[in-house]
């Protein structure tokens, strides 16, 4: 018998049957790492519940060598390579892996949520020979939202102007 029972507990059988296999093959790492560390006791639920769905530091790792050699594996690494890639390159010696590891978390939690686009699929959205650009879509969406620049004002007035000439 251990200290956790001699039974898993319902709650750990429905978290463990929950799992996929990325989330399973995580949790071994996680008790690896632990034993090789000289933590004899494996983690308790709750910290299984919380590290199961984040990467593990070899995981991140081996992302940022893909990102630096530009072959992403999988959707959240390319909106890495596309929307950080520019702050990356320009981050201070030391402390690219920390930048590169929150940007990886942020595209793994946006597509945990389901809110991950990435350029290539906006990009299928549109017809195939169109003339508009991901920059007038945006802009399109900017006036929808019901903001106004700043310079709006000043240009309603100049269009005005010139149309009354």
């Amino acid at each position: 018998m251990s200290i956790h029972g001699a039974e898993p507990s319902e709650e750990w059988i429905r978290f463990l049957n929950g799992l996929g296999e990325l989330q399973i093959n995580r949790m071994f790492v996680i008790c690896h790492s632990r034993l090789s560390n000289g933590v004899v006791f494996p983690p308790v639920l709750g910290e299984f519940i919380t590290a199961v769905d984040q990467r593990t530091k070899t995981e991140v790792e081996e992302a940022y060598s893909r990102f630096l050699s530009k072959t992403p594996q999988g959707r959240a690494e390319k909106w890495v390579i596309s929307n950080a890639d520019w702050n990356l390159r320009r981050a201070t010696a030391g402390t690219e892996l920390d930048i590169y590891t929150k940007y990886l978390r942020q595209a793994d939690e946006l597509e945990k949520r389901g809110n991950l686009i990435l350029a290539e699929e906006e990009l299928r959205a549109l017809p195939r020979h169109t003339s508009i650009a991901v920059t007038d879509k945006a802009r399109e969406e900017y006036s929808k939202s019901g903001k106004t620049h700043k310079l709006s004002e000043r240009i309603e007035r100049l269009k005005k102007l010139s149309q009354g000439k």
